[in-house]
């Protein structure tokens, strides 16, 4: 099969995903007469006026735009990587991620309806909290209808039928490549986290891997050494035995193994070429390892807390306040 044919395959079991957000930034045209200059003048605050910018409503109001913003770009990445200024997926998940991004769509709207709704409240209470500026505030205050035109979330999903593919035998080549890099170095970081100087691991930490291995088989067709990642990912799970809270004694040197060739790139090469194997990896026995309690693992993975869990807080409190038939007022630290 000649590179050509070869690619035309690889790019018809792709799909790509562009992403368009507009989020508004709180923000409106610096005025000349904003500014008090000569003697006895001054310049509004940082977080009121900059690079001929001035904000006329509290930014942490739009927190909640941003976070669906990252939320829809995981998802994609969840099942692949940036391509060609959007994301290659495989084309076989394109329902699923087309389900997300569309719940993601409706989040969206949700909160722009909530925030339109208090949009003259939220403007108020930042003129109360910046007294001093208030005529600067108000006269760049947009009406409600302004601002909800720089609000909006779109998306598109489509296949590539390219009619001179030679620069796309690069992206695809780029994008294999850079998938390896991605599981790289996401088992350095689970590797440094979660492994490195402990003796045993929470079951809690399956999912990550789990994630891994679900993006390296759906692209596995892009390149051949992801086979050997899948490998090491599926041997890597064997180790988390049900109804198990806690992995260690040879269960967790197990899963120390694979990630030990999993997050470095010369190992991972030489376990491609089957010049080492999982057991060759870890050079040290079960009663060298440290004697680290679930306790302190506990301890420290209690900071790690999802911002997906936020965004459900935030809908989660919609939710509430419209069955009490009244919308809710301020956003608080404890909804993100």
């Amino acid at each position: 099969m000649s590179d050509n044919q070869n690619n035309t395959s690889l790019e018809s079991q792709l799909v790509v995903i562009m992403l368009n957000f507009d989020i508004w930034s709180a923000q409106t045209k610096l005025e000349a007469k904003d500014l008090k200059l000569g003697l006895g003048g001054e310049i509004p605050p940082q977080h009121l006026a900059k690079l001929g910018t001035k904000t006329i409503c509290n930014p942490e109001e739009l927190r909640v735009f941003s976070k669906l913003k990252m939320r829809a770009r995981r998802l994609c990445e969840n099942y692949g990587r940036p391509f060609m200024g959007g994301y290659a997926n495989p084309l076989f998940r394109y329902k699923e991620v087309e389900l997300g991004l569309t719940q993601i769509q409706n989040l969206f709207e949700e909160a722009k309806t909530r925030f339109l709704h208090r949009f003259s409240e939220a403007t108020e209470s930042w003129i109360q909290e910046n007294p001093e500026y208030a005529d600067v505030i108000r006269r760049g205050m947009l009406t409600e209808a302004e601002v909800a035109k720089r609000f909006s979330f779109t998306f598109e999903m489509f296949k590539i039928e390219p009619i001179r593919s030679g620069g796309l035998n690069t992206a695809i080549s780029k994008l294999a490549s850079g998938l390896v890099g991605d599981v790289i170095d996401d088992a350095a970081q689970f590797y440094a986290e979660k492994l490195s100087g402990r003796s045993s691991i929470l079951s809690s930490t399956k999912p990550t891997i789990q994630g891994l291995l679900v993006k390296v088989s759906g692209l596995s067709f892009l390149d051949s050494r992801m086979k050997h990642l899948e490998k090491l990912l599926e041997l890597a799970l064997t180790a988390y035995r049900p109804s198990v809270t806690q992995v260690s004694g040879g269960e967790f040197l197990q899963v120390m193994a694979c990630f030990m060739i999993l997050s470095d790139p010369e190992k991972l090469n030489d376990y491609i070429a089957g010049k080492i194997s999982v057991i060759d990896s870890v050079n040290f026995d079960e009663n060298s390892l440290p004697d680290t309690s679930i306790e302190s693992q506990v301890a420290l993975s209690v900071n790690e807390v999802d911002e997906d869990d936020d965004i459900d807080r935030y809908f989660s409190q919609i939710t509430e306040d419209s069955d009490a038939n009244q919308l809710p007022g301020n956003l608080d630290d404890e909804q993100f």
